[in-house]
């Protein structure tokens, strides 16, 4: 949950970037607090070289870009594709919809079908 919480905010993060802004800066730093400092209370895993760079940013060593989160981004989504919708659909929350989706179309959907 905590990898899907930190691609929705760094994605909405970029898409609403601007360069100098007061609040893409606090957002920034937000979202090192929460995801990305190793003290984090939502820490997720990068390497260390992501790490160093992201870190490098945050004290004013290298400069602020909407690229800063990207490499983290793709690794979250890539493992999210790789592990948790398998995993998800062996779930039975999903076998239970599926089923459901089968009987019952028109309730999932929205629509007469």
């Amino acid at each position: 949950a905590l990898k899907i919480y930190f691609w929705r905010e760094a994605s909405k993060w970029k898409d609403s970037f601007v360069d100098g802004s007061y609040d893409t800066e606090v957002q920034f730093q937000s979202l090192v607090d929460n995801f990305i400092d190793p003290e984090a209370v939502m820490r997720i895993n990068v390497s260390a070289d992501v790490y160093e760079r992201i870190s490098s940013v945050a004290k004013g060593k290298m400069v602020l870009t909407n690229e800063v989160f990207d490499e983290c981004i793709n690794d979250v989504f890539r493992l999210m594709a790789s592990n948790s919708w398998p995993r998800f659909r062996e779930s039975n929350l999903y076998k239970k919809q599926l089923l459901q989706s089968h009987d019952e179309p028109e309730k999932i959907l929205g629509t007469s079908l």
